[in-house]
């Protein structure tokens, strides 16, 4: 969580996709109910509980993890089975880099004459690097990051699998598992250049009060510009239980009366306006 952002990304029909592997054959996220993973719905308030989180400075707990994991997962079409995951190639990790918002990521391959001076550039910037391997002579390939450059041309590499073989070596001929083939790399992962829109409102600005609340809360939402505002409010299962649009001719402050119909819980209220996304939680405690 280097960069600590999933730039809002959100989940829908178009990310739908076909899983066909080691005889599993349904359909993400349309058979959610048969193999029990999150739909889209109940994944995108995961995903905003996350982005709260990260912009609070708080630490993801488990389910946290596991729903930030199987959105990366969804985000690369990867394939499931009893002995694993994985994807077809580094493409797959790359376009879900760009899904998640990393416009200026890039992939890379080792034919590139300068693959491991982008390499070498990305990780004293302060960048990890995806570095994808294949076995040498025969079937498997895994993904490491690479976090940790040394003078004498030795990556640190975080290997996963428990974190056993976390170590410096010279790549690729040290990796173990003979994984000793170079299929690419994703480079420029978090750069400060992903983008900069204009922003209809400022997160901090953006108050709920009393909260948490008995009766009712007010949502204070100051606007720049003019433009078409929705809220929705989602309980932490996924369910919408309250939703508002209007069409903001002014700037100005909004004022909105919100929960007078919710049961007692934590909710996360998602204001969108002209493609700026802010999540806020609501805590409703009637007595």
């Amino acid at each position: 969580d280097f960069t600590k952002t999933i730039h809002n990304t959100q989940f829908n029909d178009a990310d739908d996709y076909h899983h066909n592997y080691g005889g599993n054959n349904y359909y993400i996220d349309n058979d959610f109910v048969t193999y029990d993973f999150p739909d889209f719905p109940a994944l995108n308030v995961m995903l905003e509980g996350i982005s709260l989180k990260y912009a609070n400075g708080e630490s993801l707990n488990m389910d946290d993890k596991a729903a930030l994991i199987f959105a990366c997962g969804v985000a690369a079409y990867q394939v499931y089975g009893s002995g694993g995951s994985g994807t077809f190639g580094v493409d797959q990790a790359w376009d879900a880099y760009q899904r998640f918002g990393f416009e200026d990521s890039k992939l890379i391959y080792e034919t590139d004459t300068s693959f491991f001076t982008q390499m070498k550039e990305n990780i004293i910037a302060a960048m990890p690097v995806h570095l994808a391997v294949l076995v040498a002579n025969g079937p498997g390939v895994h993904n490491v990051v690479a976090d940790g450059y040394c003078t004498d041309d030795y990556y640190h590499i975080n290997f996963g699998w428990g974190g056993m073989y976390n170590s410096w070596y010279d790549v690729p001929e040290e990796l173990p598992y003979n994984l000793t083939v170079i299929e690419g790399a994703v480079v420029d992962i978090g750069t400060v250049t992903v983008g900069n829109p204009v922003r209809i409102f400022e997160e901090e600005n953006i108050k709920i009060y009393p909260n948490p609340f008995e009766e009712s809360a007010v949502l204070s939402i100051p606007v720049k510009e003019k433009g078409d505002i929705e809220v929705v409010i989602h309980d932490m299962t996924g369910q919408t239980r309250y939703m508002y649009s209007s069409q903001v001719e002014n700037p100005g402050t909004y004022e909105l009366n919100i929960g007078s119909l919710l049961d007692n819980g934590i909710y996360l209220v998602r204001i969108c306006m002209n493609n700026q996304v802010v999540t806020k939680k609501l805590i409703r405690e009637y007595r």
